[in-house]
């Protein structure tokens, strides 16, 4: 009822994505959703309403699902799936300019923002214009280890960093460090918004978050 169900390839390999359409008179462009470690393209929390919510103010989402790693394999295990989600986001990007959009941009939430930050270091980052990375923070267990600070060092687009108050620790704890990294790679449209009483799914205010966004 709240989306279309698409199934992309990504290098020969099915996945789910859910596509709702802009409602509004006004055409903005698209944006795909990426959601967290364990979770799904329409996770009740974060992902779910955002991307519901988007097609209101003029934007297409895409949400798709991102690899998850098998309840019997350790959660270190996650960094071996930065490839793949780099391909889905790809063919993402293509599933959208098939449907006419250029405009698009990047929404991930956790784990899916660090995914969205490997896209830009492995592959073509014209092809999205704009990230939004909500509670995003430096997983330090996963392995093969990621330089979440060389990452955000290394962007140059328009950069919403987004997190709550009342936020995972690394999360909060990291604002400072994570400012101090797109200041040194000179990204001068990077933007850290902090959300009072917010938790790191942002419960009972993502209205707010959405809003900011």
């Amino acid at each position: 009822k709240d989306g279309e169900i698409m199934w992309l390839d990504a290098n020969g390999e099915k996945f789910q994505s859910i596509l709702k359409k802009h409602t509004s008179d006004l055409t903005i462009g698209a944006a795909i959703i990426l959601h967290g470690m364990s979770a799904h393209a329409d996770w009740p929390q974060t992902i779910s309403p955002i991307r519901k919510a988007l097609p209101e103010y003029g934007w297409t989402t895409l949400s798709i699902q991102l690899p998850v790693i098998a309840a019997e394999n350790q959660i270190e295990d996650y960094g071996k799936t930065l490839d793949p989600s780099v391909a889905r986001i790809e063919a993402a990007i293509n599933a959208l300019h098939e449907l006419k959009f250029r405009n698009i941009v990047a929404i991930g939430h956790s784990f899916g923002a660090v995914s969205a930050l490997s896209y830009f270091a492995k592959a073509d980052g014209r092809r999205i214009v704009a990230l939004v990375a909500i509670g995003l923070q430096d997983y330090a267990f996963v392995k093969p280890p990621i330089d979440i600070f060389g990452l955000i060092e290394k962007s140059n687009i328009p950069f919403l960093d987004i997190y709550g108050s009342r936020d995972y620790k690394k999360a909060t704890d990291q604002a400072a460090d994570r400012r101090l990294a797109a200041k040194k790679g000179g990204n001068r449209d990077y933007m850290q918004v902090e959300i009072e009483g917010a938790d790191h799914y942002f419960t009972k205010l993502e209205g707010v978050m959405i809003k900011r966004i």
